[in-house]
């Protein structure tokens, strides 16, 4: 699908946003727990820049809750755009497409837009929902944009959503606890007298979280299968060292391999459900263990590969993906001919990576490129890898 980049942003239709909004409310307050704190910020009016950390599925409709004054245009992935049931409400509520690790510049072009009109625009700096509770790394393209923009920012920040309803999990909910707090960040004034910098670094802390840190202190209570889709992220067992042998079942994690099982309790915490059991006590503790791994096998030798089926629209291939120190590359077919694709990965901040098995890496000239391994469960692993070796990758590209 050719890249929708929407120079024209048009407000939200206000009837479809409310409508949203207003049954979200009581809906979210009953399964989430929600609590929103927006007393900052009542009474403001546009134009304005809200900023948020992004920790789940549900986050959109969570910040827009917090702002009964506003209809805000949201900056929201496009792969989002390309599944027929959303695309008509997203494009109703007036969301602007942005492709995930690309320069998109039909984007910003359309958030401009909308603040000269003296709209809103909500944008999620990190760019994609957390993997493990912490967030990602956030540039300082942000710093740039709101410098740019020359408008309020506006600060949310969501505490228990990651938890609620992460990228791990699907649509799949926990019911407990989710915190909205919001507050006025950053004034024109303020901004003026800043670098890009030294405004992306403000709002680098402001969005800044650890969900197991405030679990710790806010005790929620969690129902629901809360290991629900953990195996697309904890790729390999602490104990027996085999990789892509988890399974969920409930608030069960359990390693095929040995019997290795973890277990989720209603604040999040895992521990071990046998004395013989060795799991880490938190995602983010795992997550960071996993990239430890990374480290000790990196060097100028370092690759790894595997069959992969290639989903280009309506186009398909099968080939092997390859990830070296230097460059993930794709050879084999699309539609029955040859096909080869390479970025180097000083280039490509992350892969965008959906629970339902696959990676995907856009460019201009091809589109939108979504690669299949055979075990969904390993595509964490491409993921974390390839973004570490775009990290540690010397005079590598800004993270847009």
């Amino acid at each position: 699908m050719a890249n929708r980049q929407t120079h024209r942003a048009k407000p939200p239709r206000r009837w479809v946003y409310r409508a949203v909004t207003m049954a979200a409310r009581p809906a979210l307050k009953l399964f989430l727990g929600l609590e929103i704190d927006n007393s900052a910020t009542q009474g403001m009016e546009g134009p304005a820049v809200v900023v948020s950390n992004h920790q789940g599925m549900l986050d959109f409709i969570l910040v827009a809750a917090a702002f009964p004054q506003w209809e805000i245009n949201f900056v929201a992935s496009m792969q989002y755009f390309e599944r027929p049931w959303l695309r008509w409400l997203l494009d109703w509520m007036g969301a602007i497409p942005k492709r995930q690790f690309y320069p998109d510049l039909g984007a910003v072009k359309s958030i401009i837009s909308r603040i000269r009109q003296g709209g809103v625009v909500g944008v999620f700096p990190a760019g994609q929902t957390s993997m493990c509770g912490v967030p990602g790394p956030v540039g300082d393209g942000i710093g740039r944009l709101c410098r740019k923009l020359k408008a309020p920012v506006v600060c949310v920040h969501l505490d228990g959503a990651f938890f609620s309803m992460s990228r791990l999990c699907g649509f799949r909910v926990c019911r407990g606890l989710c915190q909205v707090t919001t507050s006025l960040l950053l004034t024109p004034e303020q901004l003026a007298q800043m670098t890009d910098e030294e405004a992306a670094q403000v709002i680098r802390q402001a969005i800044d979280y650890d969900e197991y840190a405030w679990a710790e202190q806010a005790r929620p209570h969690y129902k629901g299968k809360r290991a629900a889709g953990y195996e697309n992220l904890c790729w390999r067992c602490p104990k027996c060292g085999a990789e892509f042998a988890f399974r969920s079942r409930g608030s069960r994690l359990v390693c095929e391999n040995c019997g290795n099982e973890a277990l989720v309790g209603p604040t999040m915490l895992l521990r071990p459900a046998r004395p013989d059991c060795q799991v880490f006590s938190t995602l983010r503790d795992w997550y960071a263990w996993q990239r430890r791994l990374l480290e000790q096998a990196d060097g100028p030798d370092f690759a790894m590969s595997e069959p992969v089926e290639l989903r280009l629209g309506a186009r398909r291939g099968r080939g092997a993906m390859t990830l070296t120190r230097r460059e993930i590359r794709y050879d084999g077919s699309l539609d029955g001919l040859p096909f080869s694709f390479s970025i180097e990965n000083r280039l490509l901040p992350g892969l965008l990576a959906s629970s339902r098995g696959y990676f995907e890496i856009y460019n201009a000239s091809c589109g939108a490129m979504r690669f299949y391994p055979a075990d969904g469960r390993r595509v964490a692993k491409w993921k974390q890898c390839q973004e570490y070796l775009y990290q540690t990758s010397e005079d590598r590209a800004e993270a847009d």
